[in-house]
């Protein structure tokens, strides 16, 4: 039963029903005050799961702040660790427990590299780019009056109070419980240049960090930051849609701050580091990546025909024609290629199709090639919508969108 409530509240989060989660959650949480309110047991007991989900709840909602301190909330599960472990020093040593006290020691030293912290962080720098990217969203996020942590910390301003059990048992609560504290945004994006150094300290090898890195440092303009993210994600990731989008738009972007009269200097070093990297047959390399691409999953696809406008944007038409024959293909699982997914096609809509709503015309090439998004065309987004519901006819996203 408690499996089955743990499945279900998991649920409701991914349907974006954070208070039915909250409620449900509270069905095996015992500490409640008089009105048998949730006493933010779940965040005591360290329960990641739940934090993690109710973050990605509040992203899907647009509730950044509230999804920023579930996602604080969840990172600070690991400093708890970190100091809890102090405590049991003196009594391993005093038991002679030596193996399970080095067992301990090593878990600590990596206990950063679990999904769990790796997830938190990466959601939190998507969060705080977002706010980065569009001003009028940062405008309206620093003037609103968010001060608790929404729906599913609800109650929790009394704790201070003490208060009795239903069973009519007073239970004084001692010290107030603390109540996390609210995530503070001040620069962006210097803030997700934090989180993003964590990871690469914590979690080197996963390919998603060095992503990460890439999107983080290619804003700040940072040529050879960007470049080391590029290569780390090309050697653990080769051939993936990932490593072809960073290379395509990193060389792009090089190649155009030379090019254009009158850009931005770039300092003789970098532009030294950069050109001995650069490889000689770039543009056979970018074509294997394509290929490479093609295979895999519509948005591998859509990536590969993101690299040709990239390169050639007089193509912008034909590019988008031949990811509609992709979409099809994949529809009649035709050829062995995967399977038509209907995350990855509202991923594409999303991110891919629809206009940026930033104006990125002032900002620096490194910066603006991150955030360009060169199939990104309104006629282009109807129209996938529309072959989209065709072939998800029961789908929520695409058949609203389409005006069903």
């Amino acid at each position: 039963d408690r499996c089955a409530n743990s499945v279900a509240v998991t649920l409701l989060f991914e349907a974006g029903d954070a208070e039915r989660a909250s409620t449900l959650a509270e069905t095996f949480t015992k500490d409640k005050d008089a009105q048998g309110r949730i006493l933010n047991g779940l965040d005591d007991m360290q329960c990641s799961w739940f934090a993690l989900g109710g973050g990605r709840c509040f992203m899907q909602k647009g509730k950044i702040q509230e999804a920023l301190n579930r996602f604080t909330v969840l990172r600070d599960f690991f400093e708890d660790f970190q100091e809890d472990q102090f405590d049991f020093h003196l009594y391993c040593l005093r038991k002679t427990t030596l193996r399970t006290y080095i067992e301990a020691l090593r878990f600590i030293d990596s206990m950063r590299e679990r999904q769990e912290f790796q997830d938190a962080s990466l959601e939190s720098i998507k969060a705080l780019l977002a706010l980065h990217d569009n001003e009028d969203l940062f405008r309206e996020f620093k003037s609103s009056k968010t001060a608790g942590v929404g729906d599913i910390q609800k109650g929790v301003e009394d704790l201070s109070v003490s208060g009795t059990l239903k069973e009519g048992k007073e239970k004084q609560l001692g010290e107030p419980d603390k109540i996390k504290p609210t995530f503070k945004v001040g620069n962006p994006l210097e803030q997700a240049c934090e989180l993003v150094m964590q990871l690469e300290k914590n979690a080197p090898l996963a390919p998603t960090t060095h992503m990460m890195a890439f999107s983080v440092q290619a804003r700040r303009g940072k040529w050879l930051l960007a470049l080391r993210a590029m290569k780390h994600l090309c050697v653990l990731a080769p051939g993936s849609p990932e490593a072809h989008q960073v290379t395509a738009r990193f060389w792009h972007a090089y190649n155009a701050s030379l090019s254009a009269e009158g850009s931005e200097e770039i300092p003789t070093l970098v532009r030294t580091v950069v050109d001995a990297m650069r490889p000689s047959n770039l543009e056979s390399v970018l074509e294997e990546q394509r290929q490479l691409c093609k295979v895999g999953g519509i948005c591998a696809h859509a990536a590969a025909m993101e690299g040709v406008v990239l390169q050639q944007p007089e193509r912008k038409d034909e590019a988008f024609s031949e990811l509609v024959k992709a979409l099809k293909l994949r529809a009649l699982n035709d050829e062995g290629l995967p399977q038509l997914d209907h995350s990855e096609c509202v991923r594409i809509h999303k991110e891919i199709l629809l206009l940026h709503p930033s104006k990125i015309d002032n900002l620096g090439y490194l910066e603006r090639v991150v955030l360009e998004k060169p199939l990104a065309c309104t006629k282009h987004a109807l129209a996938w919508v529309q072959v989209c519901a065709t072939y998800f006819p029961h789908s929520d996203y695409f058949q609203k969108q389409n005006g069903a």
